[in-house]
């Protein structure tokens, strides 16, 4: 059929519908069945491919699964080479604890009543000196005032002096003291015949836990385990 000239300006689609009512349902039905065919079919396809990659998964599951119930008895021998370990840790817990409760008293007396002794007066003459510790056993002593805080025990000391001392000063000089607290000292003056005269005293001081001489407080280091050759041999495999 020739096409109608530009000139007599025709539209270019006929502006009547020349087909019947049953051909434009035929190919509308016909567009409709290639479409659900093309979709069924990118289905099927996307069904196929998740079914194979599904297989393939579960076939390096069982690839490995079997891998390693094989090297399996490898490991538990290896494993129980270290079956000591968890006895060894509970002994070494109990050893620290051990330490930590029999040094919680523990003092370094010498260099305690060596600071006490240098703290009194040059001319101090001591009749007694005595330190009543607390022990791990025995609870920790507590002074006799109510706002008083444990400590570690009490040293009660007597003795003379040539002359008379400034108790409030020396009782200051001895709470200054590491470890000393509540010191308290009473002076008597005595005469003894007509011409000497000495001054008596006691008094006592309570030891607190910054006394405690930390002898017992230990640093261990961790040491990793190193894997033998040949459980490394086997993970490398």
């Amino acid at each position: 059929m020739n096409p109608v000239p530009a000139s007599v300006g025709a539209p270019r689609t006929p502006l009547v519908d020349l087909f019947p009512a049953a051909v434009v349902r035929k190919r509308a039905d016909q567009r409709t069945v290639r479409l659900l065919g093309m979709i069924l079919g990118v289905f099927v396809l996307a069904l196929l491919a998740v079914t194979v990659l599904t297989f393939m998964n579960r076939q390096s599951a069982e690839d490995d699964l079997a891998a390693a119930v094989a090297i399996t008895p490898v490991k538990q021998t290896e494993l129980a080479k270290y079956d000591y370990l968890p006895a060894l840790e509970a002994q070494v817990a109990n050893s620290q604890h051990a330490r930590r409760w029999a040094g919680i008293t523990d003092i370094a007396w010498t260099d305690q009543l060596s600071a006490l002794l240098a703290t009194l007066p040059s001319s101090t003459r001591l009749d007694s000196l005595a330190a009543a510790p607390a022990t791990p056993i025995a609870p920790l002593v507590s002074g006799n005032s109510l706002f008083s805080t444990l400590d570690l025990g009490v040293i009660t000391f007597s003795g003379d002096l040539a002359s008379p001392v400034d108790v409030a000063a020396l009782e200051d000089a001895i709470n200054a003291l590491p470890g000393f607290k509540d010191a308290t000292i009473d002076t008597v003056a005595i005469q003894d015949g007509d011409t000497i005269a000495y001054w008596s005293f006691s008094g006592s001081v309570r030891i607190t836990t910054n006394a405690a001489s930390g002898r017992v407080t230990t640093t261990q280091e961790v040491v990793p385990v190193e894997p033998t050759a040949a459980a490394t041999t086997d993970d490398e495999g």
